[in-house]
């Protein structure tokens, strides 16, 4: 089970120093919700089911081959890319903040996760976290990589201006 929340950053902390990570992922199917993704040098399947705050998800580990096969099963208009830092918070709490690449440039979002859905519903975002996006279906990264381009330019100058 995966407990996130999603939100907007509205000011990008200094990060020097963190780690961080390249990721790219695509998408195989919709419904169920399948993606392939490449993280730094690992590769994954992922299977996530439907919800918000919370929901299912199962993360496979594949090989590099794998992936690249898998890559040709990809329906999704585009591969979404960013680079993912890791940003400490404090209570064992992990800040995931992404800057997103290609037609997606200029677009930065942070998850956290938690261990129920309790502690996801007390936690107090940082001054630098914007609008939360949590309950927000269309920015879910699936949904981004299948918009065809008027609709990505135009929810992303939509979201950036609120």
């Amino acid at each position: 089970m995966e407990i996130e929340r999603k939100f907007l950053i509205s000011c990008m902390p200094d990060v020097s120093g963190l780690p961080s990570r390249e990721i790219e992922q695509g998408y195989i199917s919709r419904e169920p919700e399948i993606r392939v993704r490449r993280k730094g040098n690992e590769f994954y399947i992922t299977f996530k089911g439907k919800g918000d705050l919370s929901r299912a998800e199962t993360e496979i580990s594949i090989s590099e081959a794998e992936y690249t096969d898998l890559c040709s099963f990809v329906t999704s208009k585009r591969i979404i890319k960013k680079t993912r830092t890791e940003i400490p918070l404090g209570n064992g709490l992990v800040a995931e903040a992404d800057e997103y690449h290609g037609e997606l440039c200029g677009f930065f979002a942070v998850e956290v996760e938690f261990a129920s859905e309790e502690e996801a519903r007390s936690f107090v975002p940082p001054a630098w976290f914007g609008r939360e996006l949590t309950y927000e279906n269309r920015v879910k990264n699936m949904n981004l990589a299948y918009l065809d381009d008027d609709g990505l330019a135009a929810l992303i100058s939509e979201i950036k201006g609120k």
